[in-house]
């Protein structure tokens, strides 16, 4: 369907187009009058330049040609009025065919039925990935400041180049720090989803099987109720969300796995098992639970640190095998103060949960780590007397 782009073109139009009529209709009173003052005079009405007017058709003659300068000069103006409609329609419509070459290229594509608009499609985790299908004239529902640059014609910067069995990643693609990021939202509609939002402060992308949504604040990306840890915080940059793409990739059932050569090839893809199913009921209200009671004013990498700790004595032969066997053991006295005091009751935060399940997911600071204490406020100094130092993470020192 063909949408005007001129329409303030259009007013403006109409308002010269009356003004030409107005001069012509003056022009033609003024020829009339000359005209009839002629006739009651019985002189001839001078029409050629090669006629020389007697003296007594002078007021004919003036009038004539003030009406023939100002007829000449009207249409001069409306040739170059055409001319310019012209060249507006021409370009109108080359610009026309060249968004319905990039919808049909799209279309062809299969996974740009949801819209993303291109304003960002300038576009590395050492893995990347992307989006096939960003083009332009797409439409996304994105944070003012972007939307007010679409249309402009931006090459996608591409740090990494992201291959799927779908095709090539088009969207933008960052190398930055040992890690590849990608537009999250462009990579959402690559990754299979129909329908993707944002209002600034989230993106959601649904439909195709998925729930992805991605907080600004957050480290993890939540898809079926599911974490994948992202290592930083997530925020947008010029109303676009850069993710890394193993958790991102992961949260749409794909794995992203690098050649050393700044190329990121996926594999696998389709919904991923919700929570339910992955995660073990008891084991997620337990650990959520700890983790909570334990570092829930830590930042949410020392949640996960304290996380790792139980999970790594769950692994280990020298303590209980499940999260509440670990917690409340007291075998050698009072392990985590906790349980002991009751705080571990207490409702977990949404981060601590976050937490669990990141844990959950398998992901690991440290696979060593099985002690830890602040201290700040520590009534014993046992742990750092007796076991090595592995990290520090806010006010929590880990120990193997």
């Amino acid at each position: 369907m063909h949408i005007s782009r001129y329409s303030p073109y259009t007013a403006a139009r109409a308002r010269r187009q009356s003004r030409l009529a107005a001069a012509l209709l003056a022009a033609a009173l003024i020829l009339a009058s000359g005209a009839a003052e002629a006739a009651r005079n019985d002189e001839p009405v001078v029409t050629s330049e090669a006629a020389l007017p007697s003296p007594s058709a002078k007021t004919a003659t003036e009038a004539y040609a003030r009406a023939a300068r100002r007829i000449a000069a009207a249409q001069v103006r409306y040739e170059r009025i055409a001319a310019n409609k012209e060249a507006r329609s021409a370009a109108a419509d080359k610009e026309d065919q060249a968004l319905s070459t990039d919808k049909a290229s799209t279309d062809k594509d299969g996974r740009m039925t949801s819209a993303y608009n291109e304003t960002r499609a300038t576009s590395g985790d050492n893995e990347g990935q992307a989006s096939p299908g960003v083009g332009r004239g797409a439409l996304f529902d994105m944070p003012e400041a972007t939307a007010s640059a679409a249309g402009r014609e931006i090459a996608a910067r591409q740090d990494v180049t992201v291959i799927s069995p779908a095709g090539r990643f088009t969207g933008e693609s960052r190398f930055e720090n040992n890690v590849t990021l990608v537009d999250a939202a462009a990579f959402a509609l690559f990754a299979g989803a129909t329908d993707v939002t944002s209002d600034g402060a989230a993106i959601c992308a649904s439909g195709g099987g998925f729930e992805v949504t991605l907080t600004a604040g957050t480290e993890y990306v939540e898809s079926s109720g599911r974490c994948f840890f992202t290592g930083t915080a997530l925020g947008f940059e010029d109303g676009v969300m850069f993710a890394p793409i193993s958790p991102l990739a992961a949260a749409f059932g794909l794995r992203a796995e690098g050649d050393g050569e700044r190329t990121v090839r996926l594999t696998g893809g389709g919904a991923i098992a919700p929570a339910s199913a992955r995660y073990d009921a008891d084991e997620l209200y337990w650990l959520s639970r700890i983790i909570n009671a334990e570092s829930g004013g830590e930042p949410f990498r020392g949640k996960i640190a304290v996380g790792n700790v139980v999970l790594n004595r769950v692994r280990s032969d020298r303590y209980p095998d499940t999260v509440y066997g670990v917690i409340f053991d007291f075998t050698f006295g009072v392990q985590f103060t906790p349980a002991a005091n009751g705080t571990v009751y207490l409702e977990p935060s949404a981060e601590s949960v976050a937490a669990a399940k990141v844990c959950l997911e398998g992901y690991t600071l440290s696979d060593e780590i099985a002690f830890f204490f602040n201290p700040a406020i520590a009534e014993s100094t046992w742990i750092s007397d007796n076991r090595p130092w592995v990290m520090t993470i806010g006010n929590h020192a880990f120990y193997s």
